[in-house]
């Protein structure tokens, strides 16, 4: 998972740079100055972007397994999250802002239940 994951978040970077990096080729003479990563995104442009375009969904059905796997484990523990505003929306913002271990230390994390938690004031200290 984490391979394709990777694969297809720096595809879409690179497919989101080509507008950019074609308005600097137009406007100057040379991109000597850029760094060869860029280089590279402009010669390989058109197979960057035919590759985008021939997987849109690609990103968000990986994106799905991992939110649905998160909530089977969930599911497997007893608690159901899958309509938890609060517990999705910080893992689908670590899968757009992706790092391995950044996902991996969501998922190992206790949850809290908020549903479980005593009201201010009452049963606490």
């Amino acid at each position: 998972m984490h391979p394709k994951l990777e694969y297809q978040l720096q595809l879409k970077q690179k497919a989101d740079l080509i507008e950019a990096l074609k308005e600097i080729k137009m406007q100057e003479d040379s991109t000597s100055f850029l760094d060869p990563e860029y280089a590279k995104i402009i010669d390989n442009r058109e197979k960057i972007l035919r590759e985008f375009k021939e997987r849109p969904k690609a990103l968000k059905s990986l994106y799905g397994i991992v939110t649905d796997l998160y909530v089977d484990m969930h599911k497997f523990k007893g608690i159901d999250i899958a309509r938890d505003r609060n517990r999705m929306l910080p893992l689908m913002n670590l899968l757009e802002n992706y790092t391995y271990q950044g996902v991996v230390n969501f998922f190992v994390q206790k949850p809290v239940d908020h549903a479980a938690a005593p009201a201010a004031g009452v049963g606490g200290p």
